[in-house]
Order: structure tokens, then C-alpha cells, then sequence
């Protein structure tokens, strides 16, 4: 088919294949107890079936995907930034602070559990492994994203 012969999904045609697209995943998932490998399949299955309807062949459908993934990557990168960010979060901060009496953290436990901190803080091995792990971790390069450098 010629490039004319394409057609762009009108309204309610992209209102179907998005509406049986959540009902399956979610008819599949919590009525049917499906596995969400084969939901997935029959997603894309159901996606494909109508987009050769449309007058699309595989290469097209392809190469619309990749072009679509290029323009997805640096939001999808951005999320796995704001992970790494919230993880280094909680290891140099939340963690710690179990074992500090004056933190708020402490405190709370303190109270809560009516021992003093420095009672059990002989006990909390995770609390002080905590920083030479995430150290080590770093100066290893283990869990770091490594970037290609650009070459001049």
C-alpha cells in the first residue's frame, strides 16, 4: 500500500482499541487471575490487528515504535534519575538517623518502644553497614549509570 492509502484512527476507533486494550489488562488481572506476559501479548496482539486495519505493514509499525521510544527515553531516564536520588536519600539520611537519640527518628523509637537508643544501638549491624555499603558501592561503580563520553 502507498502512503496515501494510510489511514489515521478516527476518534472512536482509538476509543475501542483503548477500551478493550484496559479491559483485558484489567478483566485479565483481577476477574480472569491471567498471567500479565500473556495479557501483554494480547495487548499488542489487539494493537497490532488494528493497525493493519489501518493500512500499516510491520516495518511502519516499527519504525513508529522506535521513533516513539527515542522521544520516551530522556522522561523514562528522568524517573530513573529521581530513583537514584530518592535511593541516596534513604541511605544517607532515613537510616542513619535510627541510632542518632536527638533525631527525630530516635526519639520515636525511644518512645515508642520504651528502650533507649543507645540501648539498642549496639544491636542495629544494618544502621552502620548501611554507609560503608553504599561508599563501597560507589568507589566499585556497582548500581551507578555509566554514560557513553562523547568523542571529540
Amino acid at each position: 500500500m502507498s502512503p496515501k492509502s494510510l489511514r489515521n484512527p478516527g476518534f472512536p476507533q482509538s476509543l475501542v482499541c483503548f477500551s478493550v486494550i484496559v479491559a483485558l489488562i484489567v478483566g485479565g488481572l483481577f476477574e480472569l487471575g491471567i498471567s500479565l506476559h500473556a495479557l501483554t501479548f494480547l495487548c499488542l496482539l489487539w494493537a497490532g490487528i488494528n493497525a493493519f486495519s489501518l493500512g500499516y505493514k510491520y516495518l511502519q509499525i516499527r519504525e513508529l515504535m522506535a521513533r516513539a521510544l527515542t522521544r520516551a527515553m530522556p522522561a523514562i531516564y528522568i524517573f530513573i534519575f529521581i530513583g537514584m536520588v530518592i535511593a541516596s536519600f534513604m541511605q544517607s539520611g532515613t537510616i542513619s538517623t535510627l541510632i542518632i537519640p536527638w533525631t527525630t527518628a530516635g526519639a520515636f523509637y525511644s518512645a515508642t518502644l520504651g528502650v533507649d537508643v543507645l540501648d539498642y544501638a549496639p544491636y542495629a549491624f544494618f544502621n552502620y553497614l548501611n554507609g560503608v555499603i553504599a561508599v563501597t558501592m560507589a568507589v566499585l561503580g556497582v548500581g551507578l549509570l555509566k554514560g557513553k563520553t562523547a568523542k571529540r
